[in-house]
């Protein structure tokens, strides 16, 4: 059961990575660069991916204290 929350948690701060990471790479673009749009596309799903997978977590560790009872 602990584990399943750990991850949960682990996939939330991963996501908070990823966006952080499309954001700063988004500020590039006020640089004069231009951003790319197929990476931020990429982080996006990646960011989502990350979400719905600490969602499964959460489910899991929720099934399981309901097992316990």
């Amino acid at each position: 059961m602990m584990k399943n929350k750990i991850s949960c948690y682990v996939c939330l701060f991963a996501s908070f990575v990823v966006t952080s990471i499309s954001i700063q790479t988004a500020m590039d673009g006020m640089n004069g660069e231009s951003p790319s749009a197929w990476i931020h596309i990429f982080e996006f799903f990646v960011a989502i991916f990350f979400v719905v997978l600490a969602l499964y977590f959460k489910y899991r560790s929720l099934r399981d204290k309901d097992k316990q009872l």
